[in-house]
């Protein structure tokens, strides 16, 4: 009876330690090298403790959380924005009547804005717009009790809409439009025991390089930069305000736009 104990101890711990030798050790640095001629340059991909990972390529960068299941299948979840627009407002003493909105991001987009009602819209910028004069500024005369934004909608004339509230605290705004690009669905690798990253297509690997210092404190760098998209200077006083998500079926194009760019 001792000796089939010790056995079994025995082989239980050659299991683990088996085991414990084929999970990749992920943590590390990896590199997809671009498409030659692009001029965008390769990108690369950090794989944190914690489970956090880091993706820097051209004018982009991506963070979020990773995972691997038990047929190390790594599956990246990137942190995206909450949604497509983000209102602030704060009080502006020198606005007597009337409120003034700040837009950032709706130049390059088919967008609409309602004010009181989702009835009647009106394009933000003209169509094909192509002249552009920062910053951009409307001032209403009138106070309204609410204003809607949403994006043009396809051939299902169905849209995703939203609303926010006016209090009589806030005159002064500012609107950001995210754009789909900063979007990212969840990426999949598949871990490989010699310590690279596969596609699931099985034809790209990224080798594992280690992580140094420099290479955190580029991370944090760039991280901190990235963190203040979308987002005024706390100096402004603003306050961010919670929208009410709508879907907006039918609506009536008001004639015209808020900003007309367009180069003759």
């Amino acid at each position: 009876m001792k000796i089939k104990i010790v056995l079994t101890a025995c082989l239980l711990t050659f299991v683990s330690i088996v085991n414990a030798q084929q999970i990749p050790d992920l943590i590390g640095k990896y590199y997809q090298p671009g498409t030659p001629g692009d001029g965008a340059g390769g990108t690369y991909m950090y794989l944190l403790e914690n489970n956090r990972f880091a993706i820097i390529a051209y004018a982009t960068f991506v963070t979020g959380t990773w995972q691997m299941d038990s047929m190390h299948v790594v599956t990246l979840v990137p942190k995206n924005p909450e949604q497509q627009f983000i209102l602030y407002g704060r009080h502006n003493p020198q606005l007597n009547s009337g409120y003034k909105l700040k837009f950032e991001g709706f130049e390059d987009n088919p967008l609409l804005m309602g004010r009181n009602t989702t009835d009647s819209l009106q394009r933000i910028f003209n169509p094909d717009a192509n002249c552009f004069h920062y910053p951009y500024v409307y001032t209403f005369n009138k106070k309204d009790q609410s204003i809607a934004f949403t994006i043009l909608p396809d051939s299902s004339y169905q849209s995703e809409g939203y609303i926010y509230l006016l209090d009589s605290l806030h005159n002064d705004f500012l609107a950001y439009y995210i754009n789909p690009s900063q979007f990212h669905k969840p990426i999949q690798f598949l871990a490989k025991a010699g310590g690279g990253l596969q596609g699931m297509d099985h034809k790209n690997t990224m080798i594992k390089h280690p992580i140094n210092e420099e290479d955190l404190e580029e991370l944090n760098e760039i991280e901190q930069e990235f963190s203040t998209a979308y987002k005024p200077n706390p100096s402004d006083q603003y306050h961010k305000i919670s929208p009410h998500q709508i879907k907006i079926i039918t609506y009536k194009l008001i004639p015209g736009s808020l900003f007309e760019a367009k180069c003759e």
